[in-house]
């Protein structure tokens, strides 16, 4: 098989467009006929193609805010589904228990068995106890972490 005359033929096919447009069928395309909605590009071809500098990525802050809300939502379902008790824990212990979510896999206290088990019992010394005694809270985001489980121990933002 000869690969450059292969390579050449589907460039010339698809045509070559750096910026991603709607293609014959409207669906979102880039590159050398990559279809963005039906073979996305992988989380291993995002790093590669980022950390070697061969792709440009800008959000606008309407981008940004999509994404979050879109983040956020998906969170707020798992945990309304994960945890008994959502509807009976306050504003300020949910949005700590949203944020966390958002950040962590697994949606956050649900991927710690024993701080959800807290959580579910109205134990927050121990759900916050649980939130300290992670990865996350000692080695990938101690800060954050510190607050988010102070917040979640009072029940109060400081």
């Amino acid at each position: 098989m000869n690969l450059q005359r292969l390579y050449e033929s589907i460039g010339l096919h698809e045509g070559t467009r750096e910026k991603p447009y709607p293609d014959s069928k409207n669906l979102w395309t880039v590159g050398r006929g990559t279809c963005l909605e039906t073979n996305p590009i992988t989380g291993a071809q995002w790093k590669y193609l980022l950390d070697n500098h061969l792709i440009s990525v800008a959000l606008t802050e309407d981008g940004m805010d999509y994404l979050v809300s879109a983040k956020v939502k998906e969170v707020i379902h798992a945990l309304e589904h994960g945890i008994a008790n959502w509807l009976a824990i306050n504003d300020q212990r949910q949005n700590c228990l949203v944020e966390m979510g958002y950040q962590v896999a697994g949606y956050g206290c649900l991927s710690f068995p024993k701080m959800k088990a807290a959580v579910e019992r109205g134990d927050w010394k121990e759900a916050a106890k649980q939130g300290r005694d992670s990865k996350w809270a000692k080695v990938d985001s101690p800060n954050r972490a510190r607050e988010m489980m102070s917040v979640l121990e009072t029940g109060e933002w400081t």
